[in-house]
């Protein structure tokens, strides 16, 4: 599902190496509506079944380290 046009950008330094560049990832507008529909459906899930351990934070909503 996921085509994506990669296009170097520059960071800083000599612009003749290669290193001095990072790529970008240009994805369509389709793919980004069709990850954000999954996420939120398997989030639901996950939340409706209690799947998720209390002590699982990472890129959850509300649920923070700190």
């Amino acid at each position: 599902m996921k085509i994506a046009k990669v296009i170097p950008i520059f960071k800083s330094g000599e612009p003749t190496q290669v290193s001095n560049y990072r790529p970008i990832s240009l994805l369509t507008t389709f793919s980004k509506v069709i990850e954000r529909i999954v996420y939120n459906t398997i989030m639901t899930f996950f939340k409706t079944y209690g799947v998720l351990s209390q002590n699982q934070y990472g890129f959850r909503a509300k649920h923070s380290t700190i």
